[in-house]
């Protein structure tokens, strides 16, 4: 049986959008509402060319908001589609050290600046949900089963991205990806092929090798924005992902 790739990523230079999608495992269709939502919110995004430099914040929002709009209302004609969901982080580039990153669910952003690897994005899950409150500490966090349990996803009538605005300095490389990456390679791994030599499409390919040679059972996807360097490119786990899953 041919093993489905539920990531999608979005890569449209034209619209300054860029964004990893992970179809939600365990759900029907995951493969449809992350490429769906990624459509979506292209079309959106194109519809207000206007709009997105002056009110990019809003507009990046109500793109989200629209995907799941959508996948909510094709999985109310299609019951085979009904409660399809996905996560989405997303980047919108204003001008060249302006972004918007905007996220639901788990699939996060980083920014690697001066050697130094932040976490942009705040996971929409139980776990992180308890390390808030103060029951869980990170690292134990990282190694709960329960880990990949999303509390907020694309795909019901309304939901809520959280947004925010950030200032890049040349230099920077942000990365955006699905948790297939950060949920099974340490951030030190990360960080080091970040801080290599190469262009920007070159270290996005880098860190999906290197998540598909670890024994992670999930897909990789991975976009890479690189400030002052080459222009941004991607790259999305090829069908040999199936093999790390076969490991498992």
């Amino acid at each position: 049986m041919p093993v489905v790739n539920q990531d999608a990523i979005l890569v449209a230079p034209d619209l300054g959008l860029y964004a990893v999608l992970d179809g939600m495992g365990g759900h029907p269709a995951g493969d449809v509402a992350s490429r769906t939502a990624a459509a979506v919110m292209a079309e959106y995004m194109r519809m207000r060319a206007r709009s997105r430099r002056r009110w990019p914040r809003q507009v990046l929002d109500q793109a989200i908001r629209a995907a799941s709009e959508m996948l909510y209302w094709e999985g109310q004609r299609n019951e085979h589609l009904r409660e399809m969901g996905t996560t989405v982080v997303a980047c919108l580039v204003v001008d060249p050290t302006h972004v918007v990153i905007a996220h639901v669910g788990d699939s996060r952003a980083y920014l690697l600046r001066a050697g130094k690897l932040a976490q942009l994005t705040r996971d929409h899950s139980l776990v992180q949900e308890r390390v808030d409150r103060g029951e869980l500490t990170p690292r134990s966090a990282r190694r709960s089963r329960k880990r990949h349990t999303i509390t907020r996803s694309v795909g019901h009538r309304t939901v809520r991205p959280d947004v925010r605005e950030r200032r890049l300095r040349a230099g920077d490389r942000l990365l955006l990806c699905s948790d297939g990456l950060h949920g099974y390679t340490p951030a030190r791994l990360i960080r080091r092929v970040l801080e290599g030599d190469g262009s920007a499409e070159e270290l996005a390919q880098a860190l999906v090798d290197l998540a598909l040679s670890r024994p992670a059972p999930d897909n990789v996807s991975a976009v890479v924005i690189a400030v002052g360097g080459a222009a941004p490119r991607a790259r999305r786990s090829r069908p040999a992902a199936a093999a790390s899953r076969a490991r498992r």
